[in-house]
């Protein structure tokens, strides 16, 4: 009987993890370049992780916050960070989220990649340039231009509106007797 054979024969008996796997048939059952790249895993993902932040961090305040015109160069690297976040995004659902449906060529993930950072840049390119007018040139107004309201401010918005005339106004926005019937 050979290792797989003994790990297939305690999954099928009861999933048992590797502790268990250990006690029941000994240290020959545990494949221990896979346990090897798992932990190594748990140890690398969050340092790489944290290094692409850090550098994201670095380039946003050299390049945004620590300019003159803080507002114009928000303008121009804002949509651009955030289309490349969402190209990089989307490339990797493509590969890593659709792998039991579908496995695309690199070229096609690469064009994903791409198609999203198009796209994510028309939307959000005007959407800032819209935001950005008549702000004042200072780091608490690049500050607030990303920042969401709270959430007691999003209850206090939506407790003030008027269902009724919203109601009203789109219920009677059409008028049947305008309509030209011939």
């Amino acid at each position: 009987m050979t290792d797989r054979d003994v790990m297939c024969r305690l999954d099928w008996a009861g999933r048992l993890r590797a502790g268990a796997g250990v006690a029941a048939a000994g240290l020959s059952v545990v494949n221990w370049v896979v346990m090897g790249k798992i932990a190594a895993s748990w140890v690398i993902s969050p340092v790489l992780g944290g290094v692409i932040a850090a550098l994201f961090l670095a380039f946003i305040k050299k390049q945004v916050l620590y300019q003159k015109d803080t507002i114009t160069a928000a303008k121009k690297w804002v949509p651009i960070l955030v289309a490349l976040m969402a190209g990089v995004f989307a490339a990797y659902l493509s590969v890593k989220g659709l792998k039991r449906i579908w496995k695309p060529e690199p070229w096609m993930v690469g064009a994903i990649g791409v198609g999203f950072f198009a796209v994510t840049y028309a939307i959000v390119k005007p959407a800032i340039a819209k935001r950005a007018e008549g702000m004042e040139n200072t780091k608490k107004a690049i500050r607030n231009m990303f920042h969401l309201p709270s959430e007691a401010a999003l209850r206090e918005a939506f407790a003030q509106r008027d269902m009724n005339a919203e109601r009203t106004a789109w219920l009677f926005s059409y008028d049947p007797m305008t309509v030209d019937l011939r």
